[in-house]
């Protein structure tokens, strides 16, 4: 198919047979791979193919150019001028400092950078202990759960004493 800006609604039959079997010879050749890919390793693939096409595009649109590890419905984000980020920032630089540090080793560090690396290290372990985490909220969710749960097994035991059995006897009467 020589033009690629006609749309699929205005290609001649042509045309369209041209582009089924340029799709078709592509389809065999990704199962291909696919099939490949799956019998040399031990991990399952899934592949979601609802899409729809529409016929009011150019056909050159459809054609795939992508970039090797591209995901299907996954768009990079773009800045102002149209580029693509880098990779979001993984912390302060005072982080990626001493995470570069804690890379190399204790025995490769000199003691400036042993210092550096300590002292963050420690205070980011008593800013840990000093907020509460999940497992600080998820003590107290069980501590509340366990106080009720006692407080129904005692009323439960309660009732079953000979005492309030009587006690229950003696209004069953008075109601009755």
């Amino acid at each position: 198919m020589t033009d690629k800006t006609v749309t699929i609604k205005n290609a001649t039959n042509k045309q369209l047979d041209e582009l089924l079997i340029r799709l078709r010879k592509e389809n065999e050749v990704q199962n291909l791979i696919r099939d490949l890919k799956r019998k040399s390793t031990d991990q399952e693939y899934s592949y979601n193919y609802e899409q729809s096409v529409s016929t009011e595009e150019p056909i050159e649109s459809l054609y795939h150019y992508g970039v090797p590890g591209m995901r299907w419905g996954v768009r990079r984000k773009r800045n102002s001028g149209g580029r693509i980020k880098g990779k979001r920032s993984q912390g302060s630089s005072d982080y990626q400092k001493t995470r570069k540090l804690k890379r190399r080793g204790s025995k490769n560090l000199s003691t400036q950078e042993l210092k550096e690396l300590t002292q963050r290290l420690q205070l980011e372990r008593q800013y840990k202990d000093l907020s509460p985490g999940q497992i600080t909220r998820g003590l107290k969710v069980v501590k509340t759960i366990t106080a009720a749960g006692t407080t129904v097994a005692s009323l439960y035991a309660l009732s079953k004493t000979p005492l309030v059995q009587d006690v229950i006897k003696a209004m069953a009467k008075k109601a009755g």
